[in-house]
């Protein structure tokens, strides 16, 4: 039994539905036809109660209770406050976390769980996924919070992978001057620079990143995890070159994104 019992009754007669929602949320005291009753009042709740063994009967006829194999110490195998004083901790989606919310009640409410259910009383910041909780881990690309430090997406790279020619190196058959050291760095072209501008006027610039591009017009561009599920218009800058445009904002819905400027 994984629960708390407070409030145990034995009659010698059939209570109806209404008798017993009456008194359910309450103690009561001696009356005609019980024939025990155990308030639970002995010990100190969650403590140490080692000793402790005895529940007393307030029937009036002296049926003394005796605790076996119980450890009475801790918040397991113990003594326990009164009904009104259990508290349930919040736990819909069943991932074992909470996001702190409580309720005091007698019996168990829907969604709600003991202490000693789960691996944290606080910290949940969604309480809806099972999936998202202080321990789990950051899923890349889903514009969520997933272990609940407060940031979206942390952590997360994406990569952008771009194919372009810069004019005036450019010598044709899809190849381009080894400007940087045609000796020391025969495969590698030049320097760009590229932005990522928002997808709405007033198109404000948002992020950048300098590296290099092949002869063949190839290179890559690490930017943040906090790009993934927006879209961005890509600007491409080079020292001696006009500045360029994408023809459309791009959506970085994934942790490695293509985009050719030379395709039509």
């Amino acid at each position: 039994f994984t629960g708390v019992i407070d409030e145990v009754r034995i009659w010698n007669v059939a209570r109806t539905q209404a008798e017993i929602q009456t008194n359910m949320n309450s103690e009561i005291i001696i009356q005609a036809n019980l024939k025990a009753l155990y308030h639970f009042n002995q010990g100190i709740a969650g403590g140490s109660n080692a000793g402790t063994t005895i529940a007393n009967d307030g029937s009036g006829n002296g049926y003394q209770g005796t605790l076996n194999n119980f450890s009475l110490t801790g918040t397991t195998s113990n003594w326990v406050g009164s009904a009104s004083s259990i508290i349930w901790y919040k736990d819909v989606d069943g991932d074992l976390y909470s996001d702190g919310n409580t309720l005091t009640s007698c019996s168990q409410p829907m969604g709600y769980y003991l202490a000693t259910h789960f691996t944290a009383l606080i910290g949940d910041c969604n309480d809806t996924l099972s999936t998202v909780h202080p321990n789990a881990i950051e899923i890349c690309g889903n514009n969520i919070d997933d272990d609940c430090d407060g940031q979206v997406d942390e952590g997360c790279a994406v990569a952008l992978n771009l194919k372009l020619y810069i004019e005036g190196i450019y010598i044709g058959g899809g190849m381009m001057q080894p400007v940087v050291d045609p000796i020391i760095y025969p495969t590698l072209c030049d320097t760009i620079t590229v932005e990522l501008h928002d997808a709405l006027p007033t198109y404000d610039w948002q992020y950048s990143v300098t590296g290099t591009i092949d002869i063949n017009g190839n290179g890559q561009f690490e930017f943040p995890g906090a790009i993934l599920s927006n879209s961005y218009y890509i600007v491409v800058r080079h020292r001696n070159s006009v500045e360029t445009w994408s023809k459309d904002p791009v959506l970085f819905n994934a942790p490695v994104i293509n985009y050719d400027f030379t395709a039509p």
